[in-house]
């Protein structure tokens, strides 16, 4: 039945962030609390091999939570949450996002399995805003510690270690009005109080007023980032290919055609004489026969060959001219992409536990 009840808040929850699309503005209500009432955390159900020891161990933790205000009383699993959320393993960024639906500012993960020489229990504090874990801690249960009678108290132990409480011994009374302090009994300090006041949570950066936004979302897809980066290299590569073939021809074009067929003026042969100052088609000039005798022959070689280097190069510039603007327009396109965005339609979405805590209730409002 327990299992179920945690399925169908789960479900409740992806079906309210499905509602609200990717800047969901989600009002989580949990026991009727009050709307002005901000919970400081939860702490989620353990992934536990033995379930029921689970249970046991998760409830004294969170009394031990609750005393610290860093427990509101859900029930969420882990698991449930992973799945929910989408995430691989217990990232992070992806677990904050859980958090900020669930409306809370700490969330409390963690996992016992067996170990060597005892039960391996690992806890995580996130701190949702930020999206990191703030503490961790892992420790080996003994089954001395998990016998009932010092369940309660192994549970305040881990809390104090996971949070870095300093502790202070316990005075105890004795017989003639003085007091000596055992090294065994400790208590924790005071934790500093829970803040009453959570500025809500926006995923996305930018302005929501009109139909279109602008801004970077927060996190921006890798795969935008990858489009961006790969138009803005090829731009940047057609661009560099396209001057640098520009000047070569026009170096060529002009100095060294120029070049050659002033040479062809002072060699010795006579027939393969052009004359840049007379013919207006160099390369034209130099490709014909040097008479009817010779139709397979050009009348000069070396002017040919200049013309045919400048020629290819000028259709590297074409090339090069082209993909700059396809990349150029392409930069422009995955520009709009990264910085541009359609404003979604607001949904407010309240999920929240049944009377009888047997299940979860939906309501949203477009």
């Amino acid at each position: 039945m327990g299992k179920v009840a945690v399925g169908g808040r789960i479900v409740a929850l992806v079906v309210g962030l499905a509602l609200v699309g990717t800047t969901p503005t989600v009002a989580i209500a949990a026991h009727a609390r009050a709307p002005e009432q901000v919970e400081a955390g939860t702490m989620l159900e353990l992934d536990a091999a033995d379930a029921a020891l689970g249970a046991r161990v998760g409830a004294s933790l969170r009394r031990a939570f609750a005393r610290r205000g860093l427990d509101d009383g859900r029930r969420d699993s882990l698991v449930d949450l992973r799945l929910a959320m989408g995430c691989e393993n217990d990232e992070p960024s992806c677990l904050a996002k859980g958090g900020r639906a669930l409306g809370v500012e700490r969330l409390i993960y963690g996992s016992l399995q067996p170990g060597a020489d005892g039960v391996v229990l690992a806890l995580s504090v996130l701190v949702v805003d930020a999206a990191r874990v703030g503490a961790a801690h892992r420790v080996v249960l003994t089954a001395e510690d998990l016998e009932a009678a010092n369940l309660d108290a192994t549970a305040e132990r881990v809390v104090v270690e996971l949070l870095g409480e300093r502790s202070v011994p316990a005075p105890v009374a004795v017989s003639g009005g003085a007091a000596t302090v055992p090294t065994t009994s400790v208590v924790a300090a005071p934790p500093p109080p829970a803040p009453v006041v959570s500025k809500p949570v926006q995923t996305d950066a930018g302005p929501r007023t009109g139909k279109i936004w602008w801004g970077l979302e927060r996190p921006t897809p890798k795969w935008k980032w990858a489009l961006f980066g790969t138009s803005v290299g090829l731009l940047a590569a057609s661009s560099a290919a396209a001057i640098g073939l520009s000047v070569s021809v026009r170096v060529r074009m002009r100095d060294r055609l120029v070049a050659a067929a002033n040479d062809s003026l002072t060699d010795e042969s006579p027939v393969n004489d052009v004359d840049p100052s007379v013919v207006n088609d160099i390369c034209g000039y130099a490709r014909e026969a040097p008479d009817d005798t010779m139709p397979d022959f050009v009348r000069n070689k070396s002017v040919v060959k200049e013309c045919n280097i400048a020629e290819t190069q000028e259709k590297g510039l074409y090339a090069a001219a082209a993909m700059a603007g396809i990349s150029l327009a392409a930069t422009l396109v995955f520009t709009g992409l990264l910085v541009m965005h359609r404003t979604p339609r607001r949904v407010q979405a309240s999920v929240g536990m049944t009377p009888h805590g047997g299940g979860a209730t939906l309501m949203g409002r477009f």
